[in-house]
């Protein structure tokens, strides 16, 4: 077959490609049935690529997480200022995609007949496997931009091997690439150790071991210092942000001793459900030959001939190792058990298996059109045949209903100028925050749930008003009747009406500006006021009647009160949702401090012996009604 044919059926594999990816952008679009509504943890990718937390080893990671790296979000940041556009969460969503989609791509490029097959076979999967692209192409994912980050090491790591001469450049590659796949998750750095060693392990030709363990140095370091580049980022990130939000975002992994098995188990039944048996069935033969014809050429002349398909079964090996090695780090760590064994965890094993799979029907094919004029076609025609399968098991848009609301509540509650600070669970807050206008809606969520930008709660301690988003916050009261008042990071806030644009959305009015300096003894941290022998004192001082306001988190109407002394008599405690409130109707002196302690009936640890934050506010009545 004439050489030029060939080069049209890769042009060709290129338009499918591409199609694919057209397709792709509508059918995976956030707020889809296939990746589930637009969600807080999308939403933080878009809030990245549209500013800065003001902590530049802070926005080295996803916000409030050292697992997931930050660096195509920084890119993106930059895209922003360099061309000055916004960053909407459809735009973020097709680099993404894109980056989902040509995985594979530079595996092609330095590979040019099995690599073609394992990039189809890695796009195959991605769009018609439900277990991976409901991972895969999440904006909320970091696997996408991972597999990208790897394939293009495993590329470059594969060239250097098979020719080593004038290395380079392509070293300084190998080793960027291996920080960023390692940046982006760190289980990348076992995985592209892995991949060294099976390409040691495959090389074939007239040179020792020794030899071959020398070319296979300078490799391996470029891996390492990739490595170590990460893990230098990693603790400057820990203790940056140690010092800047009082915690270093670590996530707590360890091996699950005691659970190996039950995690191998239960992973093993997730995977099932979606895995392709074929696709394992296949990896294992072609392993097993290429172990075999190993073997042989161990035993024989260190000159034996390569044999067709050879390149295809490495890459074969490599992927298939991939596969189990991410199997067995999600099954040997407790992170994967807490969450729950979540089909994400799988998606590597997922990809990596049908590239396997597919390159080891390649190798066969090239064993036996050895020689003729259809091996030069062979690897084009198989991709082709993968793209195609691809556009026929591509799942068909399915947009959700609810996506166009959430849209427009978030351009309902941007305001014309300025921002506005939005109060309210972790889920129902940032989505609102992306999609609106970049800047003029602050996501906060409510003290005791997920915290990803500490470096916001200074907006909401600067801001005169507040909406409260009350789906799924019980705390602060029903929608139709929310409290009077709340409190929330050392912030009072008073209602002062429903707010549009939705029901459920209310305006609260800052109700401490004019707050009393109050010393505490000791820090309200430490208050029990259902023990005994614990101290509980506000020092302040005051002109004229104030009211003495102590938020204590679960106490309701109608519950047993602690006991307020003041200069040796008792002050009269009512009990507001969420707070204790004590008027004091005379002037008091600052060496005269209001005493808590223990009530009637108060014992034990229940909602209203601790307490959180003290307000002490001018008037007996004004702004506590």
């Amino acid at each position: 077959m004439r050489p030029p044919v060939v080069g049209l059926l890769r042009a060709l594999l290129a338009v499918v490609l591409g199609g694919l990816l057209v397709r792709g952008l509508s059918s995976f679009a956030p707020g889809s049935a296939h990746v589930g509504l637009f969600d807080a943890d999308m939403a933080i990718p878009v809030v990245m690529a549209n500013g800065s937390s003001g902590h530049r080893l802070f926005d080295a990671y996803y916000f409030g997480q050292d697992r997931f790296g930050a660096w195509p979000y920084l890119l993106a940041r930059l895209a922003r200022g360099v061309l000055g556009f916004d960053w909407t969460a459809s735009r973020l969503f097709w680099a993404h995609a894109t980056a989902a989609l040509l995985a594979g791509v530079p595996l092609a490029l330095l590979s040019r007949r099995a690599g073609l097959v394992a990039a189809a076979a890695c796009a195959l999967v991605a769009v018609t496997n439900p277990s991976v692209f409901h991972s895969f192409l999440n904006l909320s994912q970091p696997y996408a931009w991972q597999v990208l980050a790897m394939c293009g090491a495993w590329a470059v790591l594969h060239s250097l091997l098979l020719t080593p001469e004038r290395p380079g450049g392509r070293l300084v590659v190998l080793a960027v690439l291996s920080f960023l796949a390692v940046w982006m998750s760190p289980t990348s750095g076992p995985l592209l150790v892995l991949l060294l060693g099976v390409e040691l392990l495959a090389l074939r030709g007239p040179e020792s071991w020794r030899e071959r363990l020398w070319r296979a140095v300078p490799v391996g370091l470029m891996v390492a210092a990739g490595m170590a580049g990460e893990r230098t980022l990693r603790w400057r990130y820990h203790r940056t942000v140690r010092r800047a939000f009082g915690t270093d975002f670590q996530t707590e992994v360890h091996l699950d001793v005691g659970h190996l098995l039950d995690n191998a188990r239960a992973l093993a039944a997730v995977w099932a459900r979606d895995g392709w048996k074929l696709a394992l069935g296949l990896t294992v033969v072609g392993v097993g030959a290429c172990l075999v014809l190993r073997v042989r050429a161990w035993r024989g002349a260190r000159a034996v001939q390569v044999p067709e398909g050879w390149e295809a079964l490495t890459l074969a090996s490599g992927a298939a190792a991939v596969a189990l090695a991410n199997f067995a780090l999600c099954a040997a760590v407790n992170h994967v058990r807490n969450n729950l064994y979540h089909e994400r965890y799988l998606t590597l094993s997922h990809l990596f298996l049908a590239m396997a799979a597919a390159l080891v029907v390649l190798a066969g094919a090239q064993a036996l059109l050895a020689r003729t004029r259809a091996s030069e076609v062979g690897g084009p025609l198989f991709a082709l045949g993968l793209l195609g399968a691809a556009h026929l098991g591509m799942p068909a848009p399915a947009p959700l209903p609810e996506e166009r609301v959430l849209e427009d509540t978030a351009r309902a509650l941007q305001p014309e100028h300025g921002q506005r600070i939005l109060l309210g669970g972790y889920w129902h807050t940032y989505p609102y925050a992306a999609l609106a206008r970049p800047g003029s809606v602050v996501a906060v969520p409510v003290e005791w749930d997920y915290q990803r930008t500490r470096f916001d709660w200074a907006r909401l301690r600067a801001a005169d008003e507040v909406v409260v988003n009350h789906a799924e916050l019980e705390a602060f009261g029903p929608a139709d009747a929310p409290h009077a008042l709340i409190g929330q990071l050392g912030v009072l806030l008073r209602l002062v009406r429903t707010a549009s644009p939705r029901e459920g959305f209310s305006l609260y009015a800052r109700a401490d500006r004019e707050a009393l300096p109050v010393k505490l003894e000791p820090s309200a941290s430490e208050w029990n006021l259902c023990d005994v022998s614990a101290r509980a004192r506000v020092r302040f001082e005051s002109t004229g009647p104030v009211t003495v306001l102590v938020r204590s988190m679960g106490v309701r109407p109608g519950a047993r009160t602690p006991r307020a002394l003041l200069a040796g008599r008792e002050s009269p405690v009512e009990v507001l949702p969420d707070f204790y409130r004590v008027r004091v109707e005379a002037p008091v002196g600052k060496d005269i401090p209001l005493e808590l302690g223990v009530g009637t009936g108060m014992a034990g640890d229940a909602p209203g012996c601790r307490v959180q934050d003290v307000f002490v506010l001018p008037g007996s009545t004004s702004a506590t009604r």
